[in-house]
C-alpha cells in the first residue's frame, strides 16, 4: 500500500527525520522523498502516530494533555517527535535524562514504552508524578544509577541560563552524552543550546520563540544496550 506524507514547512528537517525513522520503525519502504514522501507500507495506519509530518491516509494521533506544566515543558508535537526520531515503540526501555515535568516520558508511554526518567530538581520530578507513570529518580544525569538497559534515550537538555545546572553547560551536556553512550544500544536524540557542537552528528535546527533555537542532535549508538 502506498501512504503519503507531507512534510511540515515549519519544522522541514525535523519532520524528515521523523518520517525516516517510522519508516525504518514500522516497516516502510521510502519510494519518493521531497516535500512529499511517497512510502510502501503494509497499512498506512501506523504512520497516524507521525508528529509535524502531515498524514494525507489516516487520522493523526490526538495530540497529548498534560495535566500539569512548567514554563519550559516542551510541546507535545515536538515531543513525540522527538521519541518517533528514537524510533520508540511498544515495549522500548526508553531514558530521559532530563524529564523535567514529563512532557517527552508521556509520549513515550503513549507509544507503549517503558520509561525511566531522571532530573535533579525535586520540583520538576513532583509536576512529573502528574504526566507520567515513569520511574523518576532524582539523580545528576552526569551520574546515573542506572545499567546497560535502555533501547533509546531522548531528552530536552538545560537552556542554560534557565537551568539550575551548577557547571557550565557545554561541560555537563558532553558529560551527559557519554554517559549515554553507555547506557544506551539504540538512538540518543537530544534537544541542545544552538551554541552546542557535536562533531559529525546529523542534527536539525528547530525555532522554539522569540529569538531561541535550540539543535536536535541525533546520534544512533552501536554499544550499550542490556547486559
Amino acid at each position: 500500500m502506498l501512504c503519503h506524507l507531507s512534510l511540515n514547512k515549519r519544522y522541514p528537517c525535523l519532520s524528515a527525520q521523523e518520517i525516516k525513522a517510522l519508516s525504518e520503525s514500522i516497516g516502510c519502504d521510502i519510494i519518493e522523498d521531497g516535500e512529499t514522501y511517497v512510502l510502501s507500507c503494509r497499512s498506512c495506519d501506523e504512520l497516524g502516530r507521525v508528529a509535524l509530518a502531515h498524514p494525507l491516509e489516516v487520522k493523526r494521533m490526538a495530540r497529548a494533555t498534560l495535566p500539569a506544566r512548567g514554563t519550559i515543558t516542551m510541546d507535545s508535537l515536538i515531543a513525540r517527535a522527538l521519541v518517533n526520531i528514537a524510533r520508540v515503540g511498544p515495549l522500548k526501555r526508553v531514558l530521559e535524562p532530563f524529564v523535567g515535568t514529563g512532557a517527552i516520558a508521556h509520549e513515550a508511554e503513549r507509544l507503549g514504552a517503558y520509561v525511566v526518567g531522571l532530573d535533579i530538581d525535586l520540583r520538576s520530578l513532583r509536576l512529573a508524578t502528574k504526566n507520567t507513570s515513569a520511574d523518576l529518580i532524582q539523580a545528576d544525569a552526569r551520574l546515573p544509577p542506572l545499567r546497560r538497559a535502555f533501547d533509546a534515550a531522548v531528552g530536552d537538555a538545560p537552556y542554560g541560563r534557565m537551568s539550575i545546572a551548577e557547571v557550565e553547560i557545554k561541560k555537563l551536556l558532553y558529560t551527559v552524552l557519554e554517559q549515554l553512550s553507555e547506557l544506551v544500544r539504540g538512538y540518543v536524540v537530544v534537544a541542545l543550546p544552538i551554541y552546542f557542537d557535536v562533531p559529525y552528528v546529523p542534527s536539525c535546527l528547530m525555532y522554539v520563540h522569540g529569538g531561541l533555537y535550540r539543535a536536535i542532535a541525533i546520534v544512533p549508538q552501536s554499544g550499550g544496550g542490556p547486559s
